[in-house]
């Protein structure tokens, strides 16, 4: 089997026998250490391998990219020619580009060597937590595993990169259960690196076991009304990436339609909103070290007390806009604490909903969203009645943007994102 330095060595050989204009690759390696635990016992211990490369080859103003598993010379060989090919075939555009000249970069971050058994010594004590504390909450399933990843990467122009991460995730599947009644299923994902704090500790898992409980306690409310949302840590993330990705991003700026198209260095969210994506935090785990056109990924604010400073676009969009291209990936999305309680928040909720998901499909270019409430309580005069099942919410994503209410002083830190509660008001709200 080809080590990585083998690989990246012969790489540059075939890209230089070719002679493109441009190219960016990389090879790397991944293993992934994993156990499951169901029915009180484990009942899976595996190891995953994989090796993979990925190319993008400009030549002739023409782009071509590639993605393959392995990292021999046949694959090697084989990625170049299907990267070539596609460029042929693609149509010529003075705006494919690729990052210039940068220094070279090493970065080791996490933990890279695991402790399996006392993985796994955690993840039987958190069962048994689950059981004892929880006791209306059916544990379907434990995931947890280490991650360790290892890339090279070579731009043409100049700038190798050699990148390590480890970390250790966990997964819960789970639904409220009590005698003949289910609740709807719930789950938790979040990565870690020290397993010097019982499982149960990390953040969101109490609240999603809980939450998962409380499901049990159904209520019912009638027809349509305009109110307050939370969404939690989760269902925020939700939201915000579907903002970003609908108003903001490389679709939404090339077709020149959508409402933020003109806003740069406007106010388009309420003040106290600053969005941000940090991969370089140390609250993010799952690192971006390089982003898609080859820059080394570096912090940015997107959204700074409401005015939209940067847009999520890369270097092909920036180029057709005259804008900058994102500093990275869109990766390791933050909101700093806010100073009100989840529990103020809701007392200070004449009528809205706690939602944990929203099941809905890709959002319009306008911003305009709708979808079933997933994991959802209903909230009146400050107090959570129960839950309700068959709940829709529809908003405009632009508009509920200037409609921040709170945002809470709870914030889960998960390892890919670090986010609070956050309340959102005029969003309509009917039971189906």
């Amino acid at each position: 089997m080809a080590t990585l330095q083998e690989s990246m060595k012969l790489l540059k050989e075939l890209l230089q026998e070719k002679n493109v204009d441009h190219a960016l690759c990389s090879v790397g390696e991944s293993t992934v250490q994993e156990l499951t635990y169901e029915h009180g016992e484990c009942s899976l211990l595996r190891t995953l391998y994989d090796q993979n490369m990925g190319i993008t080859i400009i030549k002739g103003q023409k782009q071509g990219t590639t993605l393959t598993t392995g990292i021999d010379e046949t694959s090697l060989r084989n990625a170049i020619d299907t990267a070539l090919t596609s460029a042929e075939a693609s149509d010529a555009d003075e705006d494919y580009a690729l990052a210039e000249t940068q220094e070279p970069l090493t970065l080791t971050t996490g933990v890279l060597t695991p402790d399996m058994e006392k993985l796994l010594e955690r993840v039987k004590e958190l069962g048994d937590e689950i059981t004892k504390k929880f006791p209306k909450v059916q544990l379907m399933q434990i995931m947890a595993t280490h991650v360790y990843s290892h890339r090279l990467t070579h731009n043409t122009h100049g700038g190798d990169g050699d990148f390590q991460n480890g970390y250790y995730t966990l997964d819960l599947e789970f639904a409220g259960h009590e005698g003949d009644t289910t609740a709807s299923l719930n789950g938790h994902s979040i990565s870690f690196l020290s397993l010097d704090t019982p499982l149960i500790e990390l953040d969101g898992v109490r609240a999603t076991l809980k939450s998962s409980e409380d499901e049990l306690n159904l209520t019912r409310f009638e027809g349509k009304f305009t109110g307050k949302v939370i969404f939690t840590p989760a269902c925020a993330r939700q939201i915000l990436g579907y903002t970003v990705n609908s108003l903001a991003s490389n679709r939404a700026l090339l077709s020149k339609t959508g409402p933020w198209i003109d806003k740069l260095d406007k106010k388009v969210a309420s003040d106290s909103l600053t969005l941000k994506f940090v991969p370089t935090d140390e609250r993010i785990l799952d690192k971006s070290f390089i982003t898609q056109d080859g820059y080394w990924a570096k912090d940015y604010v997107m959204i700074e007390k409401g005015i939209l400073k940067q847009f999520d676009c890369n270097l092909y969009t920036a180029k057709k806009i005259g804008a900058s291209c994102a500093p990275n990936d869109g990766e390791g999305m933050i909101i700093e604490a806010g100073s009100a309680s989840l529990a103020d928040i809701i007392k200070n909720t004449d009528r809205g909903l706690l939602v944990g998901a929203v099941a809905a499909g890709t959002p319009g270019g306008n911003g305009e969203m709708s979808g079933v409430a997933k994991n959802c309580f209903y909230i009146e005069k400050g107090e959570i009645k129960g839950a309700v099942n068959e709940t829709m919410i529809s908003m405009n994503l632009a508009e509920i943007m200037n409609h921040v209410d709170s945002i809470s002083s709870d914030v889960w830190n998960t390892g890919s994102y670090s986010l609070p509660y956050i309340c959102f008001d005029e969003i309509a709200i009917s039971s189906k």
